[in-house]
């Protein structure tokens, strides 16, 4: 089951080096509290950033899910009895892509669904069209690199975009990855994304205008629960190494089912 859940594309250990980077230098993307850090220019000097993201602690109110041990089983032996071998393939083909941008482990995680759904500024399903590097930063060999997204369906908020029906994603990446690399090993599925907004969080740390709106149209993935897959009909997430934690614990449920109950938690809220 593991081989076919998930494919390790880089080490634990640079995974997690990568991603405390990330939170030292930039305190963009994975952060452990609501103070902003400031990010160093591409020559190693200080320039404006976004602040760091904090998780809500949400308690879900709805009926428990089966275990995922018995959910991820009953699914996956469905999914490996219809098509094994393409399923595995897909898995492997996206993680090679989703794995080096929200991989891994890091300092956001979420304990549930409801609680990711609370956090996140929007919510969409959509498909990754291409990607186009970004900045870099000396410290640490720090570089970014930015996702466009179509959008499939809007399930909460309102999107800031330049070009209607996409959005785009910031991310960083490995030093060892090229981005026309990872422009030819875009993955053709469907994605659950939960969202940071770039506008919203430079609102929250009060910075001025100009800095918020630097940042409008920019969204960041909430942590390795914030991307979601739809494989072969499955739900495919990029979560920690526990299966029983989020978005692990989803592994194999049918997608349209989560998509369903993102909405009854955003209805919830």
């Amino acid at each position: 089951m593991r081989v076919i859940w998930r494919t390790t594309i880089l080490t634990r250990r640079a995974r997690k080096m990568r991603h405390l980077i990330a939170v030292i230098v930039t305190a963009i993307v994975f952060g452990a509290c609501r103070a902003g850090v400031e990010a160093p220019g591409t020559d190693g000097s200080p320039s404006g950033s976004l602040p760091a993201i904090a998780p809500s602690e949400v308690s879900s109110t709805r009926s428990p899910r089966p275990t995922a041990s018995a959910r991820t089983s009953s699914a996956l032996s469905a999914v490996a009895a219809a098509s094994p071998s393409s399923v595995a393939a897909e898995v492997e083909a996206s993680d090679s892509f989703w794995d080096q941008l929200v991989g891994g482990e890091s300092m956001l995680t979420y304990e549930s669904l409801d609680a990711i759904v609370a956090d996140s500024h929007l919510i969409v399903v959509g498909r990754a069209t291409n990607v186009r590097e970004g900045e870099s930063y000396s410290v640490g060999g720090l570089r970014f690199m930015y996702a466009t997204v179509a959008l499939d369906d809007i399930l909460s908020g309102v999107p800031e975009t330049t070009e209607p029906g996409t959005i785009e994603l910031r991310m960083d990446y490995p030093a060892t990855t090229e981005v026309s690399d990872l422009a030819e090993s875009i993955p053709d599925h469907q994605t659950l994304f939960f969202l940071m907004n770039g506008g919203e969080l430079s609102n929250e740390k009060g910075h001025l205008p100009d800095e918020q709106e630097r940042w409008r149209y920019v969204y960041i993935p909430a942590g390795p629960g914030g991307v979601l897959r739809d494989i072969g009909g499955q739900a495919y997430g990029m979560g920690l190494d526990d299966p029983a934690d989020f978005p692990n614990d989803l592994a194999g449920e049918p997608f349209a089912e989560v998509v369903e109950d993102v909405r009854v938690a955003i209805g919830d809220g």
